[in-house]
C-alpha cells in the first residue's frame, strides 16, 4: 500500500532544504528502490545512489619554473612548484536515509541460512540495517612545495645514464573554518575515546589537521639505455613516485565527525530489528545532544604517504619494413596505501551489536591507515610498424598479474593478512592491436577509369581499428546475512573450487553456487577473496572516413565509426551473494553493444 514516507519517522533527517526526496532501500537480491529527489521543486529519478545531491569542486594555483642547462655530455635541468590545492564539498551522503532488508527476520528458526526472503523483510519493514545522517560541507585546504633535479648524462654514443632526485612536502589538509574533529583512539592520550575539535590545542599544522608534516619524501630515479649496433637497444629503469591520500572518500574524513557531521548506524543482531519502518528513526537523533553512538572517523598524527617503487628492463630491436620489436618486463611495489577500517567491530558472537562493541558511546570507528600493500609483475612483448606505405599497426600481449591487500569489504578487521588477493583489476592474459590502413583505391588504379567519378569516390579512403582481449576480472562471493553477528562483509564457507569449466558455464550458472555455504555457529566463512573469475572481453572496433576537397578553401569530411562491430556480448559479472535466487546469473553487460554512428563535418 502505498505511505508517506514522512510516516516513517524519517522526517528529522529531511529538515535540511537542500535534501528533499525518499530515502534508499536496498534489498538484498533486488534493485535498489526509493531513490527521488527532488530539487527545486523537480522530482528527478535516480538510481544506484542515494548520495544526491552531490557537488564537489576542486582548484589548483600553480606556480612553477623549469631550468635547462646543457654542458658536453650532461643535460641538467631542475625545477621548483608549489600548488594550493582547494576541495570544497557539498554531499548528501545518508541524508537521505538508507535502509537494507537481507531476509534474516522471515528465515526459518531451524535452519537458517539460506532460507528467509528479502522482500518479505522489507513488506514488514524490519530493517538488518539503517542509517541516517545530516549533509557535509567542508572546504579542505593545502599547499605542496615541490622540488626535482635531473641529469642526462651521456656517457659514450651507446650508453646513456638518467639520474634523478625529487623531493615533495605535503602539508595535510585542514578545514579552512576549523570544521573538523578527530576520534582519539590513543590510549596514552588524556582525550583517549573523545572528539578534538580543530584548533582546541594550539594553532600548529597538527592541532588544526591532526597530522604531522611528513617530511622524508625523498623520489630518487635511475634509467640507463645501451645501444648494440644499429638495431637493437637495451633499456632500464628505477624509480619511486609518492602519492596522496586520493582514496580518502568524503566520509572518512575528519570533517565528517561531530558536531559539524552527524551519521548513525542502527546494524541489527539478526534477531531485533533495531529500526522498524512503520516507528522510523528516534526524534532528534542528528543533533548532538541526543546522537546516539555516532559514526566517527579517526586520522593518526603520523601520516606518510604512500609511495611506489616501478622498474622495467625492455629491449627493442629494429626489423624491416619500419618494424620495432620490444620485448620486456614491468614490475612495481606499492606501499602504506591507505585505507579505512573500522576498529570498533565486535568479534563474532550473539547478541546487539551495539553493546559488544570494545569502544562504547560510539559506533562504527573508521581508522584511515597505512595498511595496504600491492605488486604487480608482467611480461610484455608488443610488435609496431611505423606509418610506411600506407600502413601502420601496434600490436602487444601481455601477461601480468596485480596482488594487494584491499579491494572490497574486509571480513575479519584482526586479521587484515587474509585479505591479500588478486587485485579487483588483475587481468592476467591482454591483447590488443590497432591500426591504419589506407585502402588501395585510387585514379591511378587499372581497374578504375582514370579521373573517373568512381574512382574519386573511392580514393583515399583510411581504415582504422582496435580488437581487445583479454581475459576476465575476479570477484568475490558473498553472504546475503552476516552469520557472524559483527557486521562483517560476510564470506561463505568453500566446499570446493567454484569455477566450473568453460564449456559448463552458462548465463544462468556461470560458477558453481554449490560449492559454497553459509558457516554456523557465529564464524567466519573461509572463501578467500577474489577466489572466482569473471567473463572475458573480446571487442573490435572499426572506423572508414575520407576528405572530399570541394574546393582549395572547402572539405567536407566523411567518418564511420562501429563499436563492438562484431556484436559480441560483454557479460559482466555474476552474482555473487549466496543465499539468494539470483546467485550465480550473470544478468548485466558492462559494455553496449554494437553501435554504428556517422559523421560529416564540413571545414572551412
Amino acid at each position: 500500500t502505498p505511505r508517506r514516507f514522512d510516516e516513517f519517522g524519517i522526517v528529522g533527517a529531511l529538515d535540511d532544504p537542500e535534501i528533499k526526496g525518499l530515502p534508499t532501500f536496498a534489498i538484498t537480491g533486488f534493485a535498489t528502490l526509493g531513490t527521488t529527489i527532488t530539487t527545486a521543486s523537480l522530482p528527478i529519478p535516480v538510481t544506484g545512489s542515494s548520495n544526491l545531491p552531490l557537488t564537489k569542486v576542486g582548484q589548483s594555483e600553480v606556480i612553477s619554473d623549469i631550468l635547462s642547462v646543457a654542458r658536453g655530455n650532461h643535460h641538467l635541468k631542475t625545477g621548483v612548484e608549489i600548488r594550493w590545492n582547494i576541495l570544497n564539498a557539498s554531499a548528501t551522503l545518508a541524508g537521505r536515509p538508507s535502509f537494507t532488508f537481507n531476509g534474516v527476520f522471515t528465515q526459518d528458526p531451524q535452519r537458517r541460512p539460506g532460507t528467509g526472503h528479502a522482500f518479505a523483510d522489507f513488506l514488514l519493514g524490519l530493517t538488518s540495517s539503517a542509517a541516517v545522517s545530516t549533509r557535509s560541507v567542508s572546504g579542505l585546504r593545502n599547499r605542496e612545495y615541490l622540488f626535482f633535479l635531473q641529469d642526462d648524462w651521456k656517457v659514450t654514443h651507446q650508453f646513456t645514464i638518467n639520474l634523478g632526485i625529487r623531493y615533495e612536502l605535503v602539508t595535510p589538509f585542514g578545514e579552512v573554518n576549523d570544521r573538523q574533529s578527530n576520534f582519539i583512539i590513543n590510549r596514552l592520550d588524556p582525550d583517549f575515546g573523545k572528539l578534538v575539535l580543530a584548533g582546541a590545542r594550539g594553532d600548529s599544522i597538527l592541532d588544526r589537521s591532526f597530522s604531522k608534516l611528513d617530511t622524508n619524501n625523498f623520489a630518487p630515479r635511475v634509467g640507463f639505455a645501451y645501444q648494440f649496433g644499429r638495431s637493437t637497444v637495451l633499456r632500464g629503469g628505477f624509480g619511486i613516485f609518492y602519492g596522496r591520500d586520493e582514496d580518502g572518500a568524503i566520509a572518512g574524513r575528519l570533517t565528517n565527525n561531530p558536531p559539524f557531521f552527524i551519521r548513525i548506524a542502527f546494524p541489527s543482531d539478526q534477531i531485533n530489528p533495531r529500526v522498524v519502518l512503520r516507528t522510523g528513526f528516534p526524534p532528534g537523533v542528528l543533533t548532538p545532544e541526543n546522537m546516539i553512538d555516532p559514526v566517527v572517523n579517526n586520522y593518526p598524527e603520523d601520516f606518510p604517504f604512500p609511495y611506489v617503487q616501478q622498474w622495467s628492463l625492455n629491449m627493442e630491436h629494429e626489423l624491416p619494413a619500419s618494424m620495432l620489436l620490444q620485448v620486456g618486463y614491468v614490475g612495481s611495489s606499492s606501499v602504506r596505501l591507505w585505507g579505512a577500517v573500522n576498529i570498533n567491530r565486535p568479534p563474532p558472537g550473539p547478541g546487539e551489536i551495539q553493546a559488544r562493541r570494545p569502544l562504547q558511546g560510539v559506533g562504527g570507528v573508521s581508522v584511515y591507515s597505512p595498511y595496504i600493500k600491492a605488486n604487480y609483475h608482467s611480461l610484455f612483448v608488443k610488435l609496431e610498424k611505423r606509418f610506411s606505405r600506407g600502413l601502420s599497426f601496434l600490436t602487444s600481449y601481455t601477461l601480468g598479474h596485480s596482488i594487494d591487500t584491499a579491494g572490497g569489504g574486509i571480513q575479519n578487521i584482526r586479521d587484515l593478512n587474509a585479505e591479500r588477493a588478486s587485485s579487483n583489476n588483475d587481468i592476467r592474459h591482454r591483447l590488443v592491436g590497432s591500426y591504419i590502413h589506407d585502402l588501395p583505391f585510387g585514379p591511378g588504379r587499372t581497374f578504375l577509369n582514370q579521373g573517373g567519378i568512381l574512382a574519386t569516390i573511392l580514393s583515399n579512403w583510411r581504415w582504422t581499428g582496435i580488437a581487445s582481449l583479454h581475459s576476465g576480472t575476479p570477484f568475490t562471493p558473498t553472504l546475503s546475512t552476516d552469520p557472524t553477528n559483527s557486521g562483517a562483509s560476510a564470506r561463505p564457507d568453500r566446499l570446493s573450487d567454484g569455477n566450473l569449466p568453460a564449456e559448463e558455464r552458462t548465463l544462468e550458472r556461470y560458477f558453481d553456487v554449490s560449492a559454497f555455504q553459509a558457516p554456523t555457529g557465529y564464524r567466519f566463512g573461509n572463501s578467500g577473496r577474489n577466489i572466482l573469475r569473471g567473463p572475458g572481453l573480446v571487442n573490435f572496433d572499426f572506423g572508414f572516413h575520407r576528405d572530399f576537397r570541394i574546393r582549395e578553401e572547402l572539405r567536407v569530411e566523411f567518418r564511420a565509426e562501429f563499436f563492438n562491430a562484431f556484436n559480441t556480448p560483454h557479460f559482466d559479472e555474476p552474482f555473487a551473494v549466496i543465499g539468494t535466487a539470483r546467485a550465480g546469473r550473470i544478468e548485466s553487460v558492462r559494455a553496449p553493444e554494437r553501435q554504428i554512428q556517422f559523421g560529416l563535418k564540413v571545414l572551412f
